[in-house]
Formats: C-alpha cells, structure tokens, sequence
C-alpha cells in the first residue's frame, strides 16, 4: 500500500545450542565394591550361580570391564567375597544383638531371633552360592573353614558350663546344624515364626539334657569376629 513504510522485521539471532555434558562422577572404590557384591547375588539369586560371569557383572553394574577386575579377579573371587561376607556380618549381628546375657537358654534365644532378622533384612540365602559341595572348591573350602568356627564357637560356650570337650564339639555340630539349616530353610516362608519357637524348644531340652546345671554367664569367644575379607 501507498505510504505505507515497509520495517524490516529483526529476527533474534538464532545460536547453536550446546548440549549439557553430563559429567559421571566416578564412584569411590569401596561402594563400587558393595556395588557388584550386590548385583552378583542377585545374579545369582534370580539366575543360578552358572550366570554370575564377569561380563554379566559389568553389564548389570554399568560398569567397564576393567573396573570389575580391579575388584576380583574371576567370578569365583565374587563368591568367595560373598560367602566371607556374609557369616562375619552375621555373627557380628548376633553377637552384638547378644552382649549381656545371664545365662546359655537366653543366649541361644537371642541368637535364633538375630538370625532370623539378619536374613530376612538382607534378603541373603547362603544356600544360592553353596552347601560346601558346590563346583567351586574355593567356596566349598571357605564354607567347611566358617562352620569349623562356628562349630567350636558353640563348643567353648558349651564347655563354660561344664560340658566335656569331646561332648562339646559333637554338640556344637549339631548346634550350628540345626540353627543355620532351620533358619535357612523357614526365614522367608509363611509359618517362620512357629520354625523359630519349635527351633528354640529343640535348643532349650538339647541343652537341658547335656547339662541341666548350666548355670555359668556365657562369655562369647572373640576370634569369631576375627575374620578378614
């Protein structure tokens, strides 16, 4: 149209725009570490123990390969670390759950309670990785080595109140035996509260018959918890 002044219209200049790097903070060496324990159990708890393969590790974990093996060396060093894990962080718990007891009865109910929650808050079956009889002989090794300690553990305790070595070390067999393998096997079922009442009758009249004056304050032996990762 006549007189009308045509203005040019000023476009905003237009910049490429960056895109943000994000930038990964590499995790400390010791949560990488808790990191792939975690994930190789429940490697193994979902798929078998033939899953847990150095690859799938760092696959699931996000991790580069060569990070995983500045951890471990192999899967079975993963099972390993799991197995050793495992029973120094449970008789930790026990035992710190067990500090001040009067007398053998209430020590051993403590300690089958403090079994039962220490599994069922880690949600951890030692019988996923092995029952000493696995292929790998590593983990078969370590776990023969922790019920060794376990069995004279329980035998110490046995032989504070006057129970005889010999009678003390077959009774703590039987001790760790029966604990661990009704703790293993009831913890996550419907009816564990009624596994652990009968498994603590069974305890209580076991014990009454080795010894009905068991009257000595049980005092735990230490080196349980002297066991290095």
């Amino acid at each position: 149209m006549k007189g009308m002044i045509t203005v040019a219209k000023r476009h905003p200049t237009i910049s490429t725009p960056v895109k943000a790097t994000a930038v990964r903070r590499p995790m400390p060496k010791a949560e990488r570490r808790e990191q792939l324990l975690k994930i190789a159990y429940e490697i193994i708890d979902r798929d078998g123990i033939g899953a847990l393969t150095m690859s799938a590790l760092a696959e699931l974990s996000g991790a580069a390969k060569p990070v995983v093996y500045e951890h471990f060396g192999n899967s079975q060093e993963v099972i390993s670390c799991l197995l050793d894990g495992y029973f120094k962080d449970m008789s930790k718990f026990v035992l710190i759950r067990n500090s001040g007891q009067d007398n053998i009865h209430a020590f051993f109910d403590v300690s089958i309670d403090a079994m039962f929650d220490f599994h069922r808050q880690n949600n951890f079956n030692i019988k996923r990785l092995t029952n000493g009889f696995s292929v790998h002989e590593k983990s078969n090794t370590l776990f023969f080595e922790y019920n060794k300690r376990s069995v004279s553990f329980y035998s110490i305790l046995l032989q504070q109140q006057g129970v005889d070595k010999v009678e003390a070390d077959i009774a703590g067999s039987i001790l760790h035996e029966l604990m661990l393998g009704t703790v293993t096997d009831f913890v996550w079922k419907r009816n564990h509260q009624s596994a652990k009442a009968v498994l603590k009758k069974a305890i209580c009249g076991f014990l009454g018959a080795l010894a009905p004056q068991m009257t000595q304050r049980p005092v735990p032996p230490t080196e349980v918890l002297k066991l290095g990762r």
